[in-house]
């Protein structure tokens, strides 16, 4: 359309084949895998949902009710293997938050790997156990049994719609260890502390162009098996 070729021609964006004009023009929806999406790229942990609030985590100091305690719980299970961790773990630092630290208070006594979307650790607590699970927000909302879910996934979507990888924080105190370490035993009743968004640098150049085209909404979603 009209429309596009000038937005684009603004923004000095070549196209070689005029019809692609029309094509981008009609576009609406960009799908991408979230996985794929930070393999390989720098990732960066820039936003944050909690509180009932959208948080700028750039911002020299941001203030939000809860903020403290979901980068502590993300940090606890971000072990660094994983571009996302390292992102994690970047930004809790510069809150002086240290994973080291926080496994001395409560040290990590197992962990349960069944899915790609999502990780699962158990932590001594005092005297009692922390089952923390964090990862794709999709996978974990419906395993929540406290918070406004629906407040949730609409913050999730909006972050998403702005090109961001969403993971969700959720944990769930028992005065019971768990005897069997299972997806029956361990993931469910969670509570959701908030949400992280992060970037990739695919993720900016995918936000960038999607501010050139018209009524554009982005989804990413996870190849976690069906």
């Amino acid at each position: 359309s009209a429309r596009t070729a000038e937005k684009l021609s603004h923004n000095r964006v070549r196209l070689y084949r005029t019809e692609a004009i029309e094509t981008l023009g009609q576009v609406t929806v960009f799908c991408a895998e979230q996985e794929t999406l930070t393999e390989g790229n720098d990732v960066h942990l820039d936003s944050a949902f909690v509180g009932h609030q959208h948080v700028n985590l750039t911002e020299t100091a941001p203030k939000a009710p809860g903020l403290g305690q979901l980068l502590r719980l993300a940090a606890l299970n971000a072990d660094g293997n994983t571009p996302a961790d390292s992102a994690i773990l970047e930004c809790a630092h510069r809150w002086g938050i240290d994973r080291s630290e926080l496994l001395i208070d409560m040290p990590r006594i197992g962990e349960l790997t069944s899915s790609n979307a999502h990780k699962t650790s158990v932590h001594l607590a005092g005297e009692q156990t922390l089952i923390l699970v964090t990862g794709d927000w999709r996978t974990l909302l419906p395993l929540c049994a406290k918070g406004n879910i629906e407040e949730l996934a609409a913050a999730a979507t909006a972050m998403e719609e702005k090109g961001r990888l969403v993971t969700a924080i959720t944990y769930r105190l028992t005065d019971v260890a768990p005897s069997v370490y299972t997806v029956e035993e361990l993931e469910h009743g969670l509570t959701c502390v908030g949400l992280l968004g992060l970037q990739t640098s695919l993720q900016q150049d995918v936000s960038d162009a999607v501010t050139l085209l018209p009524n554009m909404h982005t989804i990413l979603f996870s190849n976690e098996p069906a």
